[in-house]
C-alpha cells in the first residue's frame, strides 16, 4: 500500500479546507468528494452582522476553535487563494515513484466565488485554478439548483478526455465552504504555541466592476503565527503552522509530514486573499458561468 497523501487545493487540514475536486493515481483520474470545511471569526470578537460562534456543518467534522460568520449566510463571497503541495510517493516496497498529479509542486492560484443560502450551504461555487503562467489547470462550477457539478481538467492532465470531466449527481451538503477563521483564544487548549507573524505576501482579490461589498475581511498586512506538530499513524509526524488575521481569519497556512527519519513526505501551503461579501442581487451571473479557457477545453 503506498503512502499517497492528497493534496488540498482551496486550507490546510488540521483547521478546514478545500480539496482538490479532481486527482490522478497511476494516470487514472478520480472524482474526489468536496471538502470546503469553513472555519471563521473568534468568539467573542464583533463581525459585521454579530459574533462568530462555532458551528459543525452537517457531514463534516470541524476542529472545536473553528468559527463561523453570520453575515456569509445568504450572501456570494468572492476571494483569490495561492496554494502549493509537494506530495513524495512510496510504494509498499519502500520504493519511490513520481505521483502522477501533474500540479505537484507547482503553484497554483484560485478564483473563487461561492453563493451561501441562509443556513450556510452552498447553492453556487465557481473556482478557477491556473498555473502561474496563466495556463488552466482545473476549474469547477456547481449549481445546487440544478444538480450539477462540472470539472474541466487542463491539458496537463494526461487522462483528461478533450481536457472535460462532466458529472451530474446529487450534491452532498453542506458542500463547498468559505476560507478558515479561527478562535486565537482556543488554540493555546489545543496544543498551538505563537510563534512569528506573516511569512508571506498572500494574493490580492481584484474587485468587481460595477458592484459593491457589504463586507470585506481583509487584506491583512500583519498576523500571528500559530503552530503544534501531530503525532500520526506509523511514527509519522504532521507539523501544522497558521498564520491568523483580523477577526480571527486565516491568511495562511501549512502542513509538513515527516517520517521518522525526518524527511518530507508532504508539504502543502494555503495563502488566501481579501474576502468580499456581496448581496446577490448584486451579481452578474457571468461569474457563475464557465470561463472561455474551460469552454474552450471542453468544446462547449
Amino acid at each position: 500500500m503506498r503512502a499517497f497523501n492528497r493534496r488540498n487545493m482551496l486550507g490546510a487540514a488540521a483547521i478546514g479546507a478545500t480539496a482538490i475536486v479532481v486527482s490522478l493515481d497511476k494516470g487514472k483520474v478520480l472524482l474526489a468528494a468536496n471538502q470546503f470545511i469553513s472555519i471563521s471569526p473568534p468568539a467573542p470578537t464583533p463581525t459585521p452582522g454579530g459574533n462568530g460562534e462555532p458551528v459543525t456543518p452537517p457531514g463534516q467534522s470541524r476542529a472545536p476553535y473553528a468559527v463561523s460568520i453570520p453575515i456569509f449566510s445568504g450572501k456570494v463571497l468572492h476571494w483569490t487563494q495561492a496554494s502549493y503541495s509537494y506530495i513524495h510517493v512510496v510504494e509498499s516496497d519502500g520504493s519511490e515513484s513520481a505521483p502522477t498529479d501533474p500540479a505537484n509542486g507547482r503553484v497554483i492560484n484560485s478564483d473563487v466565488w461561492l453563493q451561501l443560502d441562509q443556513d450556510g450551504t452552498s447553492t453556487r461555487f465557481h473556482a478557477v485554478n491556473t498555473y502561474s503562467d496563466g495556463s488552466l489547470h482545473q476549474e469547477t462550477l456547481e449549481d445546487r439548483g440544478q444538480n450539477t457539478s462540472i470539472v474541466i481538467l487542463g491539458r496537463d492532465y494526461p487522462a483528461s478526455p478533450l481536457g472535460c470531466a462532466l458529472r451530474r449527481q446529487p450534491l452532498p451538503k453542506p458542500g463547498y465552504q468559505p476560507p478558515p477563521f479561527v478562535n486565537e483564544a482556543m488554540l493555546p487548549s489545543y496544543g498551538y504555541h505563537a510563534v512569528g507573524g506573516l511569512t508571506g505576501q498572500p494574493p490580492g482579490t481584484p474587485p468587481l466592476a460595477g458592484a459593491s461589498p457589504v463586507a470585506a475581511f481583509g487584506p491583512d498586512n500583519t498576523a500571528q503565527g500559530w503552530e503544534t506538530t501531530e503525532a500520526r499513524d506509523g511514527g509519522l509526524s504532521n507539523a501544522v503552522r497558521i498564520e491568523v488575521g483580523a477577526q480571527g481569519r486565516v491568511i495562511r497556512s501549512q502542513t509538513r509530514l515527516t517520517n521518522t527519519s525526518g524527511t518530507y513526505i508532504n508539504e502543502t501551503w494555503f495563502a488566501y486573499g481579501p474576502i468580499e461579501v456581496y448581496a446577490p442581487s448584486s451579481i452578474p451571473n457571468s461569474v457563475f458561468t464557465l470561463s472561455q479557457k474551460a469552454r474552450e477545453a471542453c468544446h462547449v
